[in-house]
């Protein structure tokens, strides 16, 4: 088994923290300040940016990164909160459209502010311009690496 260079276990580890920290607090400042989720909030503005405001549930999984059993499990959740709606493709009885409801919205526009804030100040206001040009470009290599190799799997 070969192990990680020194430096490049140091950046591993230094991303890896910063990663699970900034989605920790994103995550805790939402939850404790409109009962709302991280990863729900993702699935309402997924939804409030589509077309109709309704996708796919499996591209819905897709963008969120989950399985389609992984996004029912969230989803069903949701549901039941009134935060969104499944309803039956018309012209495809095999497909189902995932809609924002008007309550996931209104919660969505609440809760706007706080995750902007918090991106801001946890990310966006710590890094200075070549900083953000480096990551960009960096974590669209490292995004676009995963896909590739998604996409040879299936």
């Amino acid at each position: 088994m070969s192990w990680l260079q020194p430096e490049d276990q140091l950046l591993w580890r230094a991303y890896a923290a910063a990663n699970s920290r900034l989605v920790g607090q994103l995550d805790s400042e939402l939850t404790a300040a409109h009962g709302l989720s991280l990863p729900e909030y993702e699935v309402l503005a997924h939804l409030n940016e589509a077309s109709s405001r309704q996708l796919r549930m499996s591209e819905l999984a897709v963008l969120c990164g989950l399985s389609p059993s992984g996004l029912t499990r969230r989803f069903d959740a949701m549901t039941r909160r009134g935060l969104v709606d499944r309803r039956r493709c018309e012209d495809d009885r095999r497909g189902v459209w995932a809609t924002l409801s008007d309550e996931g919205h209104r919660r969505l526009v609440e809760a706007l502010p706080t995750h902007v804030d918090g991106v801001h100040r946890y990310f966006f206001d710590v890094l200075n311009a070549d900083h953000r040009a480096v990551l960009a470009e960096a974590f669209g290599r490292i995004s676009a690496a995963v896909v590739s190799r998604q996409d040879g799997i299936r």
